[in-house]
């Protein structure tokens, strides 16, 4: 099934950026799209890092920003941040989420320093 997926997707013009995200567009200042290498062990990463020439236009960004080490702020429940190299998690509970919130806490579960 994955073979197909890969196989229909390309031939719809959409280009594989990672495992199950497909996209289509190309890079800036390219005039055609580039199709994907056939998968099933597609690995779009130069030493673990994605390369750019193999990010379609259209990627999701979040997706790509993650994947990349970037930042990002995690909003409510459950929510996972990454910032300057720390991973944070909020309280999963929503009623004790609110609570912190209300006493003016962070209504941070967990706090983790990641190397970079």
């Amino acid at each position: 099934m994955y073979e197909e997926l890969v196989a229909r997707a390309t031939a719809a013009g959409f280009r594989q950026y990672e495992v199950a995200n497909f996209a289509r567009g190309s890079r800036a200042n390219e005039s055609t799209v580039q199709s994907p290498q056939s998968a099933p062990d597609y690995d779009p990463t130069v030493d673990g890092r994605l390369s750019t020439a193999d990010i379609p236009s259209r990627a999701c960004r979040h997706n790509v920003n993650y994947w990349r080490g970037g930042s990002f702020y995690g909003l409510g429940p459950s929510a996972t941040s990454y910032v300057r190299g720390v991973r944070t998690k909020n309280w999963p509970n929503t009623q004790l989420y609110c609570e912190q919130l209300e006493k003016g806490k962070r209504a941070i579960e967990s706090r983790e320093e990641l190397p970079r």
